[in-house]
């Protein structure tokens, strides 16, 4: 199904087929995601404690990169103008 997916005439082609098999291509890997994540939590912090990891990992990850313009690093500042042809008009 993904080998199907990676060719340009399958899609062109077989538009409705294409979108059926990305969907459950994307709803098939869910599962197996969460699967990876609770053993890899499991793993590292022991069965006792791995539900809340995996309950912090689950909500605050997809938070941590939501908003771009809250990170501390971006600025959203203008770009400086540069003074060259100001007073020309385009016309």
């Amino acid at each position: 199904m993904w080998a199907t997916l990676q060719f340009r005439w399958v899609q062109l082609q077989y538009p409705v087929v294409a979108l059926a098999f990305e969907r459950l291509l994307l709803c098939g890997s869910l599962p197996v995601a969460a699967m990876a994540l609770a053993w890899g939590a499991m793993a590292a912090v022991g069965a006792g404690q791995a539900p809340f990891y995996l309950a912090v990992l689950l909500v605050g990850a997809p938070r941590a990169g939501a908003n771009p313009a809250r990170r501390a690093h971006c600025s959203h500042a203008p770009a400086p103008r540069s003074s060259m042809g100001a007073g020309r008009s385009s016309v």
